[in-house]
C-alpha cells in the first residue's frame, strides 16, 4: 500500500517589477509579476492571471496556464489582451497537480493614457545671473486641462545658440 500526501500551493505573493499596487502606467498590456508560490512537494505549478474592471471580480478576464519559471524566482505575464484607460484590478492563483491555491492579495492599478494639455503660455525672462532664464507657465491639468499632475515631469529642450536667420524656414 502507497500512501502519497500532496501540499496546497501557498497563495502567490505579488511583485512590484514593473508596477506596484494602485500605480498609474500608460502601458495598455502591462505586464504582471508574482513571486513563484512555495509548495514543499517540488511540483512545477501553473498560475491564472484575472485582470477585472470590478473590485468583485465580476466578469473577469482569465489568463490560465501561464507556466513558472523556477529559474528567476518570479513568474510573469505579459499576453494580456490591450486593455483601455481606465482602473483595474488583478489576482492570481496557483495550480500544482493535484490542488489550487487560494488567490493572491488583489492590486489595483489606472491605465492612463490621456497626456496633458501643451503649455500655451510659455514666458522666458533675464535671470538675475549672467546666462539665466526664468521660465513661467501656467500647468495643464493631467488629462488634457483636467486635474492636478502629481509626480509628474517636466522636460525642457533647449540650444545655447541659434541660427535665427533660418528661424523662419525650419520646419
Amino acid at each position: 500500500v502507497s500512501i502519497s500526501y500532496n501540499h496546497k500551493p501557498e497563495f502567490p505573493k505579488l511583485y512590484d517589477k514593473y508596477f506596484g499596487k494602485g500605480e498609474t502606467t500608460s502601458e495598455l498590456t502591462p505586464n504582471f509579476t508574482w513571486y513563484n508560490s512555495n509548495d514543499p512537494d517540488g511540483e512545477l505549478h501553473t498560475y491564472n492571471l484575472e485582470v477585472s474592471t470590478e473590485a468583485n471580480f465580476v466578469n473577469p478576464m482569465v489568463i490560465t496556464g501561464i507556466e513558472e519559471d523556477k529559474s528567476l524566482g518570479y513568474s510573469y505575464s505579459w499576453t494580456t489582451p490591450t486593455l483601455t484607460e481606465g482602473y483595474y484590478f488583478f489576482r492570481v492563483k496557483c495550480f500544482d497537480d493535484l490542488s489550487e491555491s487560494p488567490y493572491s492579495e488583489i492590486w489595483d492599478f489606472y491605465i492612463d493614457t490621456t497626456p496633458p494639455a501643451p503649455v500655451t503660455d510659455l514666458v522666458a525672462i533675464t535671470g538675475d545671473a549672467p546666462g539665466e532664464i526664468k521660465l513661467y507657465w501656467t500647468s495643464t491639468g493631467d488629462d488634457g486641462t483636467l486635474g492636478a499632475i502629481t509626480n509628474g515631469k517636466i522636460h525642457v529642450k533647449y540650444k545655447e545658440k541659434e541660427n535665427f536667420l533660418n528661424w523662419y524656414s525650419s520646419n
